[in-house]
């Protein structure tokens, strides 16, 4: 794939990640992602079992079940909250999939609590909630404002030094707990 688009004018930075390869355009970026995981143990004990929530959608093709790709999605949205960043479209995205009534509620739920993204789940809801529906700050939620416009999706070295700092005490702390 890499190969493919470099044909086609898109250049990569030279660096592999622990899970995606970047490729640039102008301004357009892909990630192509590689590895399902993380990088974080207790998310990646349930993310590496997407085979039990995969579902043939044509010849060989699988594709996760709706309420494992919510899942999926949290959990990413979570891996860029701890490297410094998470962009406005995953809210979005969240928000879109939630009133489309994506997923299961219990198993998402599960899913969610057995990975240690309940809190943080209902956090960005919260979040979403604010920006979409009108619902009231509350400390997290302007806290997590404040971090999600600074670091922009890939991040900024003052947020992750704030999740350096942060993961120690403080409404940042819980956020991330």
């Amino acid at each position: 794939a890499v190969q493919v688009l470099n044909a086609h004018v898109f250049v990569t930075d030279g660096r592999r990640q622990y899970h995606d390869i970047a490729l640039i355009h102008s301004d357009i970026r892909i990630e192509l992602h590689f590895n399902i995981c993380e990088d974080m143990e207790t998310m990646d004990r349930v993310l590496c079992r997407v085979w039990d929530y995969a579902e043939p959608s044509s010849g060989s093709e699988y594709r996760e079940t709706d309420t494992f790709f919510l899942f999926h999605h949290i959990a990413h949205m979570c891996y860029h909250f701890k490297k410094g960043g998470c962009g406005l479209r995953a809210f979005i995205d969240l928000r879109l999939m939630q009133r489309a009534g994506f997923s299961d509620a219990g198993e998402l739920t599960e899913l969610l609590r057995e990975s240690g993204l309940l809190t943080f789940y209902e956090s960005v809801c919260r979040m979403a909630a604010v920006w979409f529906d009108g619902a009231a700050y509350d400390p997290v939620t302007e806290a997590m404002e404040q971090y999600v416009l600074w670091g922009g999706t890939y991040g900024s070295s003052v947020n992750r030094g704030a999740v350096v700092a942060g993961s120690r005490s403080g409404r940042f702390a819980f956020l991330l707990r």
